[in-house]
């Protein structure tokens, strides 16, 4: 009879087989060859590949080939607008950054070109802006002057002549260049600076001879004849 052991057969099922033995010849000697082989879990995560070192030194080459095209010196003098000067600051220190990114002459043009046009695109639309502000005034004036809106004009337009106007004595004007300042900067619409420049003008009405200059104490008319400014000394 045969004595069956069912705890003997029950520990040999549950042995995992190695397929692989332990010692064999042919893996020890094929070591070398298995070093790159890929045996992660997550397929070799962190393992460099032959590819891979291959690429870097591709990678390495082309940008020791690409500084050895860096200028010593950048010229951007061909990218400058017409008219326009070039900052000798400015380009210096975009040289600098191009130097290190190891730019050719060719591609810090290009990236300074467009450098250029986005900034004359910026300085359009702020001019835009501020032009649509400036029309804003203007409205808002006609708005809150309402029926006097001429009116007001008159009375500044008034000012800024006698301001604007050449004195024959001194041969120069209060204010020579006050419409250019107004139209400049856009003040003029200014509720405000109406309201000032009217103000300004009923005053020439009255007294024109005092607004240009040429009155006043000190002045060659005396606007109070009857006063002792010695007492005010």
């Amino acid at each position: 009879m045969i004595d069956f052991d069912l705890q003997r057969f029950a520990e040999g099922v549950g042995e995992a087989t190695d397929p692989t033995p332990a010692n064999n010849d042919d893996n020890q000697g094929n070591g070398e060859q298995n070093t790159n082989t890929n045996t992660t879990i997550l397929g070799g995560i962190g393992t460099q590949t032959n590819q891979d070192t291959a690429q870097q030194k591709t990678d390495d080459k082309d940008d020791n080939t690409q500084g050895a095209n860096v200028p010593e010196k950048y010229d951007f003098t061909s990218i400058i607008p017409e008219g326009a000067m070039l900052d000798e600051t400015v380009s210096n220190n975009f040289a600098e950054i191009a130097r290190s990114c190891n730019l050719t002459q060719e591609q810090a043009n290009k990236i300074g070109s467009f450098g250029i046009e986005y900034a004359q695109q910026v300085a359009q639309q702020i001019q835009a802006q501020h032009e649509q502000t400036i029309q804003g005034w203007a409205e808002q004036a006609k708005q809150e002057l309402g029926g006097r809106y001429q009116e007001y004009l008159s009375s500044a337009g008034k000012a800024i002549e006698a301001l604007t106007r050449v004195n024959p004595q001194t041969n120069q004007a209060p204010i020579p260049n006050l419409m250019n300042f107004l139209n400049e900067t856009g003040v003029g619409n200014r509720i405000e600076a109406i309201q000032i420049l009217a103000y300004m003008g009923n005053l020439v009405g009255e007294d024109t001879p005092r607004v240009e200059g040429t009155g006043g104490v000190g002045g060659k008319t005396n606007l109070y004849p009857n006063t002792n400014w010695n007492n005010y000394k």
